[in-house]
């Protein structure tokens, strides 16, 4: 059975993965304009140790302090393919650390989490 967290990391996964893989159904001009993958990339490349893991760690923090919070900053600067959907479960993950793992999250992702912008829903 699977932990609620990584069902937060499963989600993000599904949602970016194929975003990035149909790059070859797009058009000649979405491909020149859109082409840009890297920001989808970067947030997703770290998730898989963190599926196999049950239990919260410091790898976690990790992928919110750098991958995540990135992700939130440009989320109002950018609009990406469910990006509401991806900062929905970046949130919850977050919100869903133990005590003495979120103390470790960085001052700006404590910030942002307690916007009113990036609520937790």
């Amino acid at each position: 059975m699977l932990e609620e967290r990584q069902k937060y990391y499963l989600d993000i996964l599904a949602l970016v993965l194929p975003y990035a893989r149909n790059v070859q159904t797009w058009g000649v001009v979405d491909r020149v304009f859109k082409l840009n993958l890297y920001p989808e990339l970067e947030r997703v490349h770290n998730i898989p140790p963190l599926v196999c893991n049950c239990n919260y760690s410091m790898q976690d923090v990790y992928w919110l302090n750098t991958q995540a919070k990135n992700d939130l900053i440009e989320c109002d600067k950018k609009e990406r393919p469910h990006s509401e959907c991806i900062r929905a479960n970046i949130l919850k993950i977050a919100n869903s650390l133990p005590v003495k793992l979120k103390d470790k999250l960085d001052y700006k992702i404590n910030n942002l989490l307690e916007t009113s912008i990036l609520s937790p829903l």
